[in-house]
């Protein structure tokens, strides 16, 4: 990689940022277009990527000189098309085009200027909301999500970094409701053969929508790998003429939400009673009793998913809940959630199965561990703030991997600047947040991370 000393870790290049609003011509130049460049009058662009979230969301702050409330005015349908990237030729442009949902919040400034915030959604997201459907489909979960997509949305699905599903192929009627949500109520369903879930998002570095896996997400290698983010006040004396170096240190670093056991185990991640009726030719009681920590974590150790000297335990199931100690029932052992599945066979189609049936008894509580596994997934949230050189995309590069729904390796240092095993590691990434600071050029990422361990964070 080129090193540069004219720029720094938080520069980028601004190529576009206009409104498109139907119906007004604004002059531009000698001519008319109903295409406004509103770059000088922009103060900042935040673009939010979620792991959850199969479109982008943005906020822009702008000072408006134009009258752009004045009759006939902003009426939420306007567009904005941003392209930005790096001052170097090696980086190559983001380009997307949002929305106006709506107008977060507006602030007179004196006689002739407003501020306002608006409320920006990628332009497939609004597509999606203003369409129900009511269809039927047969197939694997991610054969029916990528049908619907092309079908209702015209948009492909990228499932380079996914597994096939476990479940077998079923039948799903699509009961009037947005594209983007049948999708997701496919996307429930599915798991792989640990009970690992699957996740649907949009990526900022993608035309498609992104279909990948919780075990292929764990499988594959940090972006950053071979230069990890680091938390150290010795990083801060990094060499000026070392971008990518400046980049990699983390502003701030700080675990959120840690360590509530109670609520994990209460949401279904201690033990529970799993109860099964199949009311097909034949109907079918299965009950049964499951410590999801050990049942989980053994799938995945025994899968090399998770290394087992990258693993603490998640839980201490040893420990004895009734404190006058009467019950010797340990945490795994007591029932702290009981679920009853009801699943109804296809009929005439019995080969393939019905949207809530399973066709053994092992998939049908697959559901349940993916639900552990997401709870294991956040139990310990870190936020992270760093410079956005790295998360810009590299010519001739999977860019892909650094959306969400990726790993990055961080190193974390104690005071006396000895490594801090306990936070030093994999993360994964779920949602993040550009900052674009318009007027001084600067940009920033924010990233919400999450590991399936129980390390606790440093403070700061």
């Amino acid at each position: 990689m080129n090193q540069l000393t004219n720029f720094t870790p938080e520069s980028f290049d601004l190529t576009k940022l206009s409104l498109k609003i139907p119906g007004r011509q604004f002059k531009v130049g000698p001519q008319l277009s109903d295409e406004l460049d509103i770059i000088q009058t922009s103060v900042e662009l935040s673009i939010f990527e979620h792991i959850s979230m199969p479109y982008l969301t943005a906020k822009l702050v702008l000072v408006d000189d134009f009258g752009l409330l004045d009759f006939p005015g902003i009426e939420g349908t306007e567009k904005v098309v941003i392209e930005f990237g790096y001052p170097a030729t090696y980086i190559k442009n983001i380009k997307k085009t949002f929305v106006i949902r709506s107008i977060g919040s507006a602030e007179k400034y004196n006689d002739y200027t407003n501020v306002f915030v608006f409320d920006l959604i990628e332009d497939i997201g609004f597509y999606d909301k203003v369409q129900k459907i009511s269809k039927g489909y047969t197939g694997t979960g991610e054969q029916i999500i990528q049908t619907i997509l092309q079908d209702k949305l015209n948009i492909e699905l990228d499932t380079t970094n996914c597994k096939p599903s476990y479940q077998e192929a079923f039948r799903y009627v699509v009961p009037y409701i947005c594209p983007l949500q049948a999708c997701q109520e496919v996307l429930n369903r599915m798991t792989t053969r640990t009970g690992c879930p699957y996740f649907l998002y949009s990526s900022l570095y993608s035309d498609k929508l992104v279909l990948c896996d919780l075990e292929s997400i764990l499988e594959n290698e940090p972006f950053n790998q071979s230069n990890p983010f680091v938390y150290s006040q010795a990083q801060t004396n990094t060499p000026l003429n070392n971008i990518a170096k400046m980049a990699s240190a983390l502003r701030h670093y700080k675990g959120t939400a840690l360590e509530d056991t109670l609520e994990l185990v209460e949401s279904g991640a201690g033990g529970i009673l799993h109860n099964y009726i199949s009311l097909g030719n034949e109907t079918v009681n299965n009950t049964r009793h499951y410590s999801i920590v050990n049942s989980v974590i053994k799938l995945l150790e025994n899968s090399n998913i998770i290394n087992r000297d990258e693993l603490k335990r998640l839980v201490n199931e040893d420990f004895l809940v009734d404190p006058n100690g009467k019950s010797e029932l340990t945490l795994g052992e007591m029932n702290s959630k009981i679920i009853s599945v009801i699943s109804t066979s296809n009929y005439p189609l019995e080969d393939i199965d019905s949207f809530n049936e399973s066709s053994t008894y092992y998939q049908a509580v697959l559901p349940e561990f993916k639900t552990a596994i997401l709870l294991y997934l956040t139990k310990n949230v870190y936020d992270l703030e760093m410079p956005g050189f790295l998360f810009l995309p590299v010519d001739n590069s999977n860019n892909t991997e650094k959306s969400v729904g990726n790993q990055i390796s961080v190193r974390t240092y104690k005071k006396d600047e000895t490594t801090s095993t306990n936070n030093t590691g994999r993360y994964v990434m779920l949602a993040k947040r550009h900052i674009l600071d318009i007027p001084e050029r600067t940009h920033n990422v924010a990233l919400q991370c999450g590991r399936i361990s129980n390390q606790t964070a440093l403070k700061g």
